[in-house]
């Protein structure tokens, strides 16, 4: 598609206010609506390191932040609504909303703002459902079964991918030569216990695969100093790395290990050869979506 072309196109907005894991289920959806609806270009209401990473992927232009002062006056049922927030609302045809489900005060603020279509989509999932989150999803947007997960991958910014190989360049680090591990989850209990991740890391040394792992703000904060120097010594450490970069880094090693997490579905998406240990929640209904992945358990 041509920039003129691009250009032309009606204008869209994913409302999203989530992690990580489930903001990547939930851009799955943008390319439903373009095949349903549109195409549309997209633009993104929720949180700006989540906005970066999906400008990115190419998948949005423009993030407006949620948590400036105004759009939390959504979730009240008559606060009036500030005019910057409505002016920002008047310029889409279509909303996605996945902060809450049609019934919510949100949602019924949204609806009653916006000048044009929204579609209000419960992010919870019921009780026992037994399919995928993102059918969950789609089938709340298109109002009928959606059979099929999607699986295609989203290509990262080559700007970026050039920085970051400049970077590990810099470092004298092969991206291929690299099996990047996350050992991090939301809850312990979700975690791989740290001792399988350091013999997984002895293994790869052994066959001269270099264990790169990959540490969030969480797990630096999470993890005691003892754990930290003992995975330096165990590979190569990168820490805190923005969303944006940290997808170029695995796109450009194209292979990863690690637990049920936000960067697996990153992992999924980007294309990488993904594998993901499931210690406690259902692989059916949260597994990452991506070409290349492989789900373990150790239930």
């Amino acid at each position: 598609m041509t920039p003129t072309a691009k250009n032309d196109l009606r204008k869209a907005l994913l409302i999203h206010q989530g992690a990580i894991g489930d903001f990547l289920v939930a851009l799955r959806l943008i390319s439903l609506c373009n095949t349903q609806f549109g195409p549309f270009r997209w633009d993104l209401l929720g949180k700006p390191p989540l906005g970066r990473l999906a400008k990115t992927l190419g998948l949005i232009e423009e993030c407006h932040d949620f948590s400036i002062p105004g759009w939390h006056l959504f979730f009240s049922p008559d606060l009036p609504i500030p005019p910057e927030c409505q002016s920002i609302l008047n310029r889409y045809e279509l909303m996605i909303n996945v902060v809450a489900g049609p019934q919510a005060h949100f949602s019924r603020r949204l609806e009653n703002t916006a000048p044009h279509r929204v579609i209000s989509v419960e992010p919870r999932l019921p009780e026992k459902y037994s399919r995928h989150v993102y059918q969950y999803l789609a089938e709340q947007v298109m109002k009928k079964p959606v059979d099929s997960l999607p699986s295609s991958v989203c290509p990262v910014d080559s700007d970026t991918c050039l920085s970051v190989t400049q970077e590990l360049r810099d470092r004298r680090i092969d991206p291929k030569r690299l099996m990047l591990i996350h050992p991090g989850a939301s809850g312990e209990n979700k975690r791989w216990p740290m001792e399988n991740f350091l013999r997984l890391a002895d293994s790869l040394n052994r066959q001269e695969i270099t264990p790169a792992f990959l540490l969030g703000r969480v797990e630096l904060e999470q993890f005691d100093e003892g754990t930290i120097k003992t995975l330096e010594k165990a590979g190569t450490l990168f820490a805190d790395w923005p969303l944006e970069r940290l997808a170029a880094l695995i796109s450009l090693s194209g292979q990863y290990f690690g637990n049920d997490n936000g960067v697996s579905h990153l992992a999924a998406v980007v294309g990488a050869q993904t594998q993901v240990v499931f210690v406690r929640n259902n692989a059916v209904n949260w597994k990452p979506l991506g070409p290349r992945v492989t789900i373990l358990c150790a239930h």
